[in-house]
């Protein structure tokens, strides 16, 4: 994945890092200053955000904890991914689900459909 890379008009990802079962895309919003987002509003948007696409999603969570039963736990070069991705029509099943690179996972991801960034809009 090349990076530093724009994801929208304000949003840049600067870098991916991945340790054991956790993924984190680090980001910079480049028209808006530290001290312009309240860090509490920030946390409050982010954590909702993620805890209800994953924790507080019983399917997402039955799934990653299947996968890590069935293929193991991750190095910190891999991520599960689907196969085929989601985005190209791929089911979201056990079956479909392979221990894959993450850069060339991400990379072929990220030419297939932009990410969605959860904060779009929000008042921070």
């Amino acid at each position: 994945m090349n990076l530093p890379r724009m994801i929208d008009k304000t949003t840049r990802l600067t870098k991916v890092s991945a340790e054991k079962a956790q993924l984190t895309y680090h980001y910079e919003l480049i028209d808006r200053k530290a001290s312009a987002i309240n860090p509490v509003v920030f946390e409050k948007l982010q954590r909702e955000q993620l805890i209800n696409a994953t924790c507080g999603n019983t399917e997402v969570k039955s799934l990653f904890e299947r996968a890590l039963h069935t293929l193991g736990p991750l190095s910190s070069t891999e991520m599960y991914g689907f196969e085929p991705a989601l985005v190209a029509g791929g089911r979201m099943a056990l079956e479909h689900l392979k221990k894959v690179n993450l850069d060339v996972h991400l990379t072929i991801l990220r030419q297939l459909a932009p990410p969605k960034i959860p904060f779009a809009g929000a008042k921070l």
